[in-house]
């Protein structure tokens, strides 16, 4: 899994929130205070911005990373310095460990937030103080206490650094940055003196220590009363939750009531469509029965009227006949004929 890469320098100009941006620069301007000497060696440079810092001051920086990424953006930055800071300025990729310095000696050799990702930072330390000139000094800074950061393979706190760098060096200064990170100026231990802590570096550790126990404290204070808030608003959300259910109870009594009397009116819907089926079909009957009748009845007035101008017509020429000599002599002859059977 490819290392992720330290945005120290965007850090250092505020690109990650300026709050965190202000820790970051008092973190380097102390290390930049504590680089003494005209050779310095930048252990893990990163972005660069602590050699390029020191580079302005004159002094001649060699910045190594394992990243490549890393060693681009801090060219890339040096770029944009004055011709005379790129002359004392020089990046490169490179694994300290098997890196060939020759017989190069150092002044300061700064080993700024790296220990903290080693398996086992003491070859660094031990390779480190072989690098240095005889009055020369490494810089030392790691997290102090718990920082649960994704390439953070150790845990520091001050007697377990304080132990391992004894072994090489005199340890000149220790010094608490903010409340999370610690320093370590460290000189070449010639004479192998036995050194204990001082008890000044006990009691400004117990003062970090009271600093970030009292932070702690005011954050759980502040994450109780939130978690208070919390829990009310969720006893007025349950409240408001009851209501709703209830009054949704009300309203799925409502609907099943509605959908009781649209099913009751559906079903006499369905009962009138039948009697309007019904009833259209005794119409249309009714009306079938009224043109047949119709019918009928035309047929029959036709036939009242052919037989009434059949009937005219024998009355016009019966009366025509009656009134003629020949008619009226036949009209006597039968009269005569019906009394005589009579």
């Amino acid at each position: 899994m490819e290392k992720p890469l330290d945005r120290i320098t965007e850090a250092y100009f505020g690109g990650m929130g300026e709050e965190f941006g202000k820790k970051v620069r008092e973190r380097i301007h102390w290390i930049c205070s504590q680089a003494k000497g005209e050779k310095i060696l930048d252990v893990g440079c990163s972005q660069g911005i602590t050699s390029i810092l020191l580079g302005r001051e004159g002094k001649n920086v060699l910045g190594i990373d394992l990243n490549d990424e890393a060693i681009k953006f801090a060219r890339k930055s040096l770029e944009n310095e004055s011709e005379i800071t790129k002359k004392y300025v020089k990046f490169k990729v490179a694994n300290f460990m098997d890196y060939d310095f020759k017989d190069e000696k150092f002044d300061s050799i700064i080993l700024a937030e790296i220990l903290e990702h080693l398996t086992d930072p003491e070859r660094f330390i031990e390779k480190a103080s072989k690098l240095l000139s005889q009055d020369g000094r490494v810089i030392i800074t790691v997290p102090f206490g718990i920082n649960d950061y994704i390439d953070h393979k150790k845990t520091y706190y001050l007697f377990d650094m304080y132990e391992m760098l004894s072994k090489y060096y005199e340890i000149s200064r220790i010094q608490i940055l903010g409340r999370r990170w610690i320093g370590f100026v460290c000189k070449n231990n010639s004479k192998n003196l036995k050194q204990e802590i001082p008890k000044r570096y006990i009691k400004e550790l117990e003062k970090t220590f009271y600093l970030i126990e009292r932070e702690n404290l005011s954050k759980i204070t502040e994450l109780t009363n939130m978690l208070n808030k919390t829990q009310e608003k969720l006893t007025d959300v349950d409240r408001e939750n009851k209501n709703i259910v209830s009054e949704s109870k009300k309203l799925m009594q409502k609907v099943e009531d509605l959908s009781e009397k649209n099913n009751e009116l559906l079903d006499e819907r369905e009962y009138l469509r039948e009697i309007n089926q019904k009833l259209k079909k005794d119409l249309l009957e009714h009306i079938k029965n009224e043109e047949d009748v119709l019918l009928k009845y035309r047929m029959l007035l036709s036939e009242h009227d052919k037989l009434n101008n059949n009937y005219t017509n024998i009355k016009r020429k019966y009366d025509s006949l009656s009134n003629s000599k020949l008619g009226k002599l036949t009209l006597k002859y039968w009269r005569t004929r019906k009394k005589w059977k009579l």
